[in-house]
């Protein structure tokens, strides 16, 4: 099969203008809106989300129409839900949630931190592992019809896969078929290496089996999508370290990468530095954190015709 031109993701004026299909979503852990965004792109009105995080809350209400609770999962009752959605429990199409993945990631320390208590969502927390049972109990609360939930793909190694057959045996008893895969986005469209955990149940009234997609026979590569880019630049630690931010490499538009694969394959992680107000932010956010070392650098002329192509395709998004 040819691969077809990799096309971008599309505006949120054309994502808002899809017709919607009656079907209803609430979601959990909802961050920036990702998850909510895909949702209303196959039609879904998403009735109520949640997280905890501020500024995470702040870019879902940008982009989302949808009302977004703001407390810990650990105070929310399914109650409080069903009022707020005007549903009666069994009336949800969809429940949704990505519990945080700190605890199992293979880059964090898994189950030596659990227990712990840790930052996370800009606060500190004890037994963040503990928040996919908090999920689970909103699910027995709410019955939806259908559930999907995302986690990292260290949820199945180790001794963590023993976290990963207890939340399936819960999934299981409370009446739903349940089924989970590790799919990886690099083979669903997207120019990332982003393996995931993603469980899907339907209820066991409902005569439906939980699906999932099929890999596609080929991959986008980070120049498929961004192919003004001139550069990569490795980082061996799989982070974006001080050192990274105070080299001479302004000279183009820089792509961070965690491997060493250049821009003709999916990435781990990526991040561009837009232009020299976006620069400056980041220096003023980061220098507390690392001191000295972060150094008043700025992006030279030469980036503003990289500057400029991915600020119009930015733009495109909004």
């Amino acid at each position: 099969m040819r691969k077809p031109p990799y096309r971008p993701p599309p505006a949120m004026a054309e994502v808002k203008a899809a017709p919607l299909t009656g079907l209803t979503h609430v979601s959990t852990f909802s961050g920036c809106g990702g998850t909510c965004l895909g949702f209303r792109m196959a039609g879904f009105r998403t009735l109520w989300a949640n997280d905890v995080e501020e500024h995470a809350r702040a870019s879902y209400r940008l982009n989302l129409d949808s009302p977004i609770d703001g407390r810990d999962i650990r105070e929310v009752t399914a109650a409080d839900v069903l009022a707020a959605t005007g549903l009666e429990a069994g009336a949800l199409d969809v429940f949704e949630g990505s519990p945080p993945c700190t605890a199992f990631s293979t880059a964090g320390k898994r189950h030596h931190g659990w227990g712990e208590t840790k930052q996370h969502a800009g606060r500190a927390q004890a037994n963040v592992e503990d928040l996919f049972f908090e999920w689970l109990r909103l699910l027995d609360g709410l019955r939806p019809r259908a559930f999907v939930a995302e986690n990292v793909a260290g949820m199945v190694k180790g001794v963590a896969k023993g976290y990963f057959k207890d939340v399936m045996r819960r999934m299981k008893a409370l009446g739903y078929r349940s089924e989970a895969r590790v799919l990886d986005a690099q083979w669903l469209g997207v120019p990332q290496r982003r393996a995931r955990v993603i469980f899907v149940g339907v209820r066991e009234d409902v005569p439906a089996s939980p699906r999932f997609p099929e890999p596609l026979p080929y991959r986008y590569s980070v120049r498929d999508a961004l192919p003004w880019l001139g550069s990569a630049r490795y980082d061996p630690r799989g982070q974006f370290a001080a050192y990274d931010f105070t080299t001479q490499e302004h000279i183009r538009l820089r792509l961070y990468v965690a491997h060493r694969a250049g821009l003709e394959k999916p990435h781990l992680t990526v991040l561009n530095v837009l232009d020299p107000q976006a620069w400056k932010e980041f220096l003023a956010t980061y220098r507390p954190a690392f001191g000295d070392e972060l150094k008043d650098e700025s992006l030279p002329e030469a980036d503003a015709e990289s500057f400029k192509q991915t600020h119009d395709m930015f733009q495109s998004f909004k």
